[in-house]
């Protein structure tokens, strides 16, 4: 893994290299922020081992493979949306608020059918929720870098880590958790 700035810069590449190239330089930015966590400053056994996880999954050979394009429409606008989506839920996390997490499930759901030419409909919602549940499987990348990242920056983030490096690890998760189990109308939630 090297030093901790080596492995951060690691990650960070990766994120540069995975996203869009199209992306907005801010946009892509603030996503690169949100999905790459700081090393951890006082680290444990566990939080070093996640880090080198995090740092093992994005050096692995299938991943140095290009990413296909994107087959979405606005690409900038699926990114941000789902930005927003993920400051909804981490405020959800840390005021607990039913409210605030149907909001930003809403949000994340529309920003998915948006991209796609959908509306958030019943049909829709059981399609993510087949995607999303077939990505909750072991040997997917992304449920394990989000659980890794989730190790290093905690569960529940603190109100200042709203756009802190590694923020997007418990919005995501408790996104992708409710996706999982998604009701199959936006009015259920």
């Amino acid at each position: 893994m090297g030093s901790r700035d080596d492995a951060h810069d690691r990650l960070v590449r990766y994120w540069h290299w995975a996203l869009p190239a199209g992306l907005p330089r801010r946009l892509a930015q603030a996503v690169i922020d949100g999905a790459v966590p700081a090393p951890p400053v006082a680290p444990t056994a566990a939080t070093v081992l996640a880090y080198a996880e995090l740092h093992a999954l994005a050096t692995a050979d299938d991943r140095r493979r290009q990413p296909r394009p994107h087959q979405v429409g606005d690409v900038a606008s699926f990114y941000a949306g789902l930005l927003d989506a993920c400051a909804l839920a981490g405020e959800a996390l840390v005021s607990g608020c039913p409210e605030r997490r149907a909001e930003a499930l809403g949000h994340f759901v529309r920003t998915y059918a948006r991209v796609d030419g959908h509306d958030d409909t019943p049909a829709f919602r059981a399609h993510l929720r087949t995607l999303f549940r077939r990505g909750r499987r072991a040997g997917s990348f992304s449920l394990r870098y989000w659980r890794q990242a989730l190790a290093v920056t905690g569960e529940t983030p603190s109100p200042s880590a709203a756009s802190g490096q590694g923020h997007l690890a418990a919005p995501l998760a408790a996104l992708h958790e409710q996706v999982a189990g998604l009701p199959l109308t936006a009015n259920s939630g």
